[in-house]
C-alpha cells in the first residue's frame, strides 16, 4: 500500500541529506501536503514546540533522522550534550506522534554513513582513533534507544512506528558542497584531482577489510516509502543495497566513471578507514523492495553533481 495522494507528511531536518532526499522523492511522486520546518522554527529538542507543532499540523505520517552527527571529532568532545540533545528529539518526536494520533512513524539511522566520515583520509590526521570510536558507541546507544521507545509505544499504546537502520549512504546532496562528505564523494574528488594533475597513483590509508553496503540516496528515500506504506513491525530493521564493496572494487568503480588511469593503491601500515565488515543484511528484500541504482549510475550521478559544485579554485 502507499501513502495516500492527500496524505500530510512531516519531514523533519529536511536540509539535511536523508530530509532532502525523502522530500525530493515525494515531490517526484507528485505529493503535495509535504510539511517542513527550519531548524530556527522548531527545536525537535524542545518539547513544548514539539507538542505545539504536532497539535496545529496533525501530519498524518513523520520521517525522522534518529541520529544527527556534526562530525566525529565534535560529538566525541561533547558526548553528553551530543546524547541528551539525541535522544530529547527522539523522545519529544516520538511522544507527540502517539498523543496526536500520527498514522505511522519512520525513525531513520545513518550513523554508519557518518561513522566513515571521520576517518577519511585527508582528514585523519587531525582525528584519534578513540574519538571515532566514541561516537561510533554513542550512535549505538541512540540507535539502540530509538528503536527501542517505538517498540514500547507499539506494545503500550498500539502505535505504528518503525525504526529503520540503513547502511552506508551516498550521492547528491550529502554534507551541502562538502567535497569529502562521504567515501564515494571523497573518491570522486581524489580521482578528479589525480587526473587533472597527472598524478600517477591515488594512494589511500585503509585496511584491505574494508567493504560497506552502500545505498544510494534516492534508494534510500524510496525504502522509507515503502516502510510508511507496507511495513509494521517491532526490532530495528535493516536496509542495505544488497551487495558488500571492498574499497578496491569501488575505487575501480569511480576511476572508471572519472576516467582516470592511474593506480589505486592501499597503504595498510597507515592511519586507516574503520574496516567494518558487512552489513546486517536488507531486510526489505523478503517483503518486496530492493534498491534499482547500480553502483555505476549512482556513482556517475553523483559525479555529475560534484562537478558542478566543486569549488572554482584548483584541486588540492
Amino acid at each position: 500500500m502507499s501513502l495516500p495522494s492527500d496524505a500530510k507528511i512531516f519531514v523533519a531536518e529536511h536540509r539535511g541529506f536523508v530530509g532532502q532526499s525523502i522530500v525530493r522523492k515525494l515531490q517526484r511522486l507528485g505529493y503535495h501536503n509535504i510539511t517542513t520546518r527550519e531548524a530556527r522554527e522548531l527545536d525537535l529538542r524542545e518539547k513544548d514546540q514539539v507538542h505545539a507543532f504536532f497539535e496545529k499540523e496533525l501530519p498524518d505520517y513523520v520521517f525522522v533522522s534518529s541520529v544527527k552527527v556534526e562530525g566525529p571529532v565534535r560529538d566525541a568532545i561533547y558526548p553528553a550534550q551530543w546524547l541528551h540533545d539525541n535522544l530529547l528529539v527522539m523522545a519529544n518526536t516520538i511522544h507527540a506522534a502517539y498523543l496526536y494520533d500520527v498514522e505511522k512513524l519512520v525513525c531513520i539511522d545513518c550513523s554508519s554513513t557518518y561513522a566513515d566520515l571521520g576517518a577519511l583520509p585527508r582528514t585523519m590526521s587531525y582525528l584519534q582513533a578513540e574519538l571515532i570510536e566514541e561516537t561510533q558507541r554513542v550512535c549505538t546507544v541512540v540507535s539502540q534507544t530509538t528503536t527501542e521507545l517505538c517498540d514500547s509505544y507499539r506494545r503500550q499504546y498500539g502505535c505504528d512506528f518503525v525504526s529503520a537502520v540503513f547502511s552506508s549512504l551516498y550521492g547528491p546532496p550529502l554534507g551541502g558542497s562538502g567535497q569529502r562528505s562521504s567515501v564515494v564523494l571523497a573518491l570522486l574528488h581524489d580521482m578528479q584531482r589525480a587526473k587533472e594533475t597527472g598524478q600517477a597513483a591515488v594512494r589511500w590509508p585503509s585496511d584491505d577489510r574494508w567493504c560497506r553496503d552502500l545505498l544510494y540516496a534516492d534508494d534510500m528515500a524510496d525504502a522509507c516509502l515503502f516502510l510508511a506504506g507496507q511495513v509494521s513491525e517491532a526490532g530495528a530493521i535493516h536496509v542495505g543495497g544488497g551487495h558488500t564493496w571492498s574499497l578496491v572494487d569501488l575505487a575501480e568503480a569511480v576511476k572508471a566513471v572519472v576516467g582516470y588511469e592511474g593506480r589505486f593503491e592501499i597503504d595498510p601500515g597507515a592511519a586507516r578507514l574503520p574496516p567494518r565488515g558487512a552489513f546486517a543484511g536488507d531486510m526489505l528484500h523478503a517483503r518486496g523492495w530492493s534498491a534499482t541504482t547500480p553502483l555505476h549510475v549512482g556513482i556517475r550521478q553523483t559525479y555529475r553533481w560534484y562537478l558542478q559544485h566543486r569549488p572554482s579554485a584548483p584541486l588540492g
